[in-house]
């Protein structure tokens, strides 16, 4: 198995985003997970998604993007969330939510990077 990444780009720009981008054709399995941001106070304390791979859920409705980040202190090598996910249709989906918070409670645009680590043959 080669194991390969993609990335998927996407701007916060309401309080509410839906997405759904296509996986490669080539890829058989997601074996990773990671939400990313310049704007990582935003993203941490504001964040929360829910994703789906393959019509399967893997995040539930507002779970914190947190969670899906990793910051600096963590090795570059384990800075992702491990699946074991099968693709059957290729595509994945997001929906951001942007909640205000007492830290950070203006609306601000910022941008959310959504990496994808997935296995070929």
């Amino acid at each position: 198995m080669k194991v390969s990444y993609k990335q998927y780009s996407f701007d916060v720009t309401d309080s509410r985003i839906d997405k759904q981008f296509d996986l490669p054709s080539e890829a058989k399995k997601v074996t990773g997970i990671r939400l990313d941001s310049p704007e990582e106070t935003l993203l941490s304390n504001r964040g929360s998604a829910r994703i789906e791979v393959s019509n399967r859920e893997i995040f539930p409705e507002n779970f914190p993007a947190k969670f899906i980040m990793f910051g600096e202190e963590v090795p570059a090598s384990e800075r992702i969330h491990l699946l074991d996910e099968p693709i059957t249709a290729h595509t994945i989906k997001i929906r951001f939510q942007d909640e205000p918070s007492p830290s950070s409670p203006t609306t601000t645009v910022y941008p959310v990077t959504l990496i994808v680590r997935y296995e070929t043959l």
